[in-house]
């Protein structure tokens, strides 16, 4: 069973995933570092907390909120994350919700993970060699 969601075609969290396809919403979001996938999924596992980004850097043990302030940025532009009142947090559209959902899920089976992350890498390489040829 795949559903559609505005032109993402992601299995269904509730029955296993078909066949192996990239996940368009990793592409067209840009999440295209471990760092912003895991502060996507960690800000839609605890979606009633809101944070600043000093309290996401605390909560996710990186040290200081330089990269969240860089990331948060970054999905807020993809409009992935809202800022409300100094706090962000995921936002609540079906479609957002869902295709996170899905990448939880895929996050959450190590094998699959391994698939996710090989694709988040890649996503990362293809960014990192446009910025070579681009200097």
């Amino acid at each position: 069973m795949v559903m559609m969601i505005m032109n993402y075609y992601l299995p269904c969290p509730t029955t296993p995933p078909i066949g192996d396809k990239p996940c368009r919403f990793i592409r067209d979001s840009k999440i295209n570092s471990y760092r912003k996938l895991s502060l996507l999924l960690h800000l839609y596992r605890n979606s009633n907390c809101t944070g600043t980004c000093e309290a996401l850097a605390r909560q996710l043990h990186w040290g200081n909120s330089f990269f969240v302030e860089d990331i948060v940025a970054e999905l807020e532009a993809a409009n992935i994350v809202i800022h409300e009142n100094n706090h962000y947090r995921l936002v609540k559209r079906p479609q957002v919700q869902q295709c996170v959902r899905c990448l939880l899920a895929r996050f959450e089976c190590p094998l699959k993970r391994q698939k996710l992350l090989a694709q988040v890498e890649k996503k990362s390489l293809s960014i990192s060699r446009r910025r070579d040829l681009l200097r």
